[in-house]
């Protein structure tokens, strides 16, 4: 039988291109010299860094330790060429406390030591070296190293990165049995600071300096993005968590400039930003204002409310919304506007039947959207398009007058109230003369109401009749109801059930 070495070697790299999990890239790598630089390649395509559980004596087999990576990294400048993907969670503090939680050795180990001069002397012979940068890597600074990671990967296209003070992590990391993610705790995370993981001042900072930043094409961060990031020439996707904005966040943007390139801008908006008790309701929402308006080329919009579990009793009343965002905000070039309540348990007794606390009230709707002229596509609750009373939900008690220049409307977690605001738009669809599609996304994990308000029947299959004539009742039922009437005027009404949001756009 002929030994794997003696392969040919069409069959060894067909065998390559079926394999997926890293164990099985490992494997063959360590057993076939010809597949080796192929098969380390691939390995180091993504990279992900976490934080070590070391404490608790529990190891994350799927994360890499930032030391080696290092090591790997400047020892092997082929591989840092082949990173696409960069996923870090860093931890801001230093790292000579051994009992801190870290994501690499302690620096008490000569192997640690060894590695940082080593991380030191690649730096000295950088054109971006400064002193400040070279002092925190002498500490061994977590964002330091980092942003030295993000300087080797000069064909970086997708960063996640989520940023936390010692004292916050750790606090996070005691409050949970079974710790896995940190996205529960993104009121806490720390904002992003070129100083921290470049030694450089934002003033001074220049982001072509940075190969990994220059090149990055899709960016999450767990707080607001700087505007030196936004302004990167080839950034298309950006994703963010808006958080309570301290009155220092809004200078961020002043580095904006006409030059960025987004396409697409994804904002996890937290609750509690809705409510505005120690600011004004106006200088709450320039961050965003500025950010959207200055955004020149985006075309999509994604707004994704969600709720900490922390503040499941907080009362929050409606003084601003996600409306109060978009009548703030111009933009000419956007196309596509998605408002996501999915992360929402709507249980919580916080909530009303009225969704207190995500829409304005005093801001019709219509009006915020008279500021974005080529808007084409609205995904959104139906509690933006409209609300119905308990007493007769027949009759809306807020009715969104939809923008000439959209062609398609999608409803999430409709329910059989729709059928209403549905016969406004044929009553109406001499205003709506661009529109050709009504979608409705209905989550399998959520109960939603099928009563009939005369609008739209309900299709019982009667045991009576044979089944060609139940399916001929039905199908003339379907016909006559409003949603068949809008199918006879050309507009399409596709239903959609989705359990993973299917209009969602992920930072990837």
């Amino acid at each position: 039988m002929a030994s794997l070495p003696n392969l040919p070697v069409e069959l060894l790299f067909l065998t390559y291109s079926f394999l997926t999990h890293k164990h099985d890239l490992l494997a063959l790598s360590l057993v076939s010299r010809k597949l080796r630089p192929s098969a380390q390649k691939e390995l180091h395509r993504t990279i992900t860094l976490k934080q070590s559980n070391w404490a608790y004596g529990v190891q994350d087999l799927e994360s890499s330790k930032i030391g080696y990576v290092l090591r790997t990294l400047i020892e092997r400048p082929d591989l840092a060429k082949s990173v696409r993907k960069l996923n870090v969670v860093v931890v801001k503090h230093c790292l000579e406390n051994r009992y801190q939680i870290t994501s690499s050795d302690t620096c008490y180990s000569p192997w640690n030591i060894s590695i940082r001069r080593m991380c030191q002397d690649y730096l000295k012979r950088q054109e971006y070296c400064n002193e400040t940068w070279m002092t925190h890597i002498e500490a061994n600074y977590e964002p330091a190293l980092t942003g030295l990671i993000i300087a080797l990967v000069p064909s970086l296209e997708s960063l996640r990165m989520r940023i936390y003070t010692n004292q916050e992590y750790a606090s996070a990391y005691c409050k949970i049995s079974g710790f896995q993610d940190l996205d529960f705790f993104s009121a806490r995370a720390s904002h992003f600071s070129t100083r921290a993981f470049f030694g450089t001042e934002p003033k001074n900072f220049d982001i072509s300096h940075i190969p990994g930043l220059a090149s990055l094409k899709c960016i999450y961060f767990h707080s607001e993005l700087p505007g030196q990031i936004v302004n990167s020439s080839n950034l298309r996707t950006a994703e963010f968590r808006l958080q309570r904005l301290p009155r220092c966040i809004a200078p961020t943007l002043s580095h904006t400039s006409k030059s960025s390139n987004i396409t697409t801008l994804i904002i996890h908006f937290d609750v509690a930003v809705l409510e505005d008790q120690f600011d004004l309701v106006d200088a709450k929402y320039e961050y965003l204002k500025r950010m959207i308006t200055s955004l020149k080329t985006l075309t999509y919009l994604s707004i994704q409310l969600y709720m900490p579990p922390w503040s499941n009793n907080t009362r929050i009343e409606p003084w601003g919304g996600y409306d109060k965002v978009l009548a703030l905000v111009e933009n000419s070039t956007l196309k596509s506007l998605v408002i996501d309540e999915a992360n929402i348990d709507w249980s919580r007794r916080r909530w009303n039947d009225l969704r207190r606390g995500t829409t304005n009230y005093d801001i019709p709707c219509a009006a915020a959207l008279l500021h974005l002229p080529n808007l084409q596509r609205i995904v959104a609750p139906q509690a933006f398009f409209f609300n119905a009373f308990k007493e007769d939900p027949t009759i809306l008690c807020r009715r969104c007058e939809i923008p000439a220049s959209v062609t398609s409307v999608e409803i999430i977690d409709p329910t059989s109230v729709a059928g209403v605001f549905a016969k406004h738009l044929l009553d109406c669809a001499g205003s709506y003369d661009g529109l050709r599609k009504i979608g409705l996304w209905y989550d399998v994990q959520k109960i939603h109401l099928v009563a009939n308000h005369g609008l739209d029947k309900i299709l019982i299959s009667q045991p009576d009749l044979p089944s060609e004539e139940a399916e001929a009742l039905q199908t003339a039922m379907k016909e006559t109801s409003v949603w068949g009437r809008l199918k006879n005027a050309g507009i399409d009404v596709v239903e959609e059930w989705e359990t993973k949001r299917g209009w969602r756009i992920v930072c990837d």
